[in-house]
């Protein structure tokens, strides 16, 4: 019932992330209120609203990917897709111990590893104010995350 007025936008540019989301709002019984958009977020510029809407936005698991320009340009479309109080949440692997293990033996792409402070520069540099963003520290200390308010 809570969820009668919540509406979710996922963006990924796989067809599996779209399948596995779907599946999960089915099951969690909320597919009314879901949205899906399969396309590149470096594209955001084609479907992101022209005025500020979203509550909450939630981007993990992507900017480890991103060079720094790249993230900038997101976080500051993302803080003007933000309503006035919404927050983003977001995320960059740190320099840990698995590194060497998740390129050379699984395989993964190579990720850029961020720190705390520069994921707070990074959202400076978007349009943040300092006052604006929390540290999160997660207890295995692999991500660094941020909640930035508008």
């Amino acid at each position: 019932e809570g969820f009668n007025h919540i509406s979710l936008q996922m963006v990924d540019r796989s067809r599996n992330a779209q399948v596995d989301g779907e599946k999960l709002a089915s099951y969690l019984g909320i597919s009314k209120s879901l949205g899906f958009i399969r396309e590149d977020i470096r594209f955001h510029d084609r479907y992101l609203p022209g005025q500020p809407t979203f509550h909450f936005i939630e981007v993990v698991g992507l900017l480890d990917y991103f060079d720094e320009e790249q993230i900038i340009n997101l976080l500051g479309a993302l803080r003007g897709a933000l309503i006035e109080g919404g927050m983003l949440l977001y995320s960059n692997i740190a320099s840990n111990g698995e590194k060497d293990f998740t390129h050379r033996i699984v395989g993964w792409p190579r990720m850029f590893y961020r720190s705390f402070e520069d994921l707070l520069a990074l959202g400076k540099t978007a349009g943040f104010e300092g006052g604006e963003m929390r540290l999160i520290h997660e207890p295995l200390n692999i991500y660094n995350l941020v909640a930035a308010v508008k």
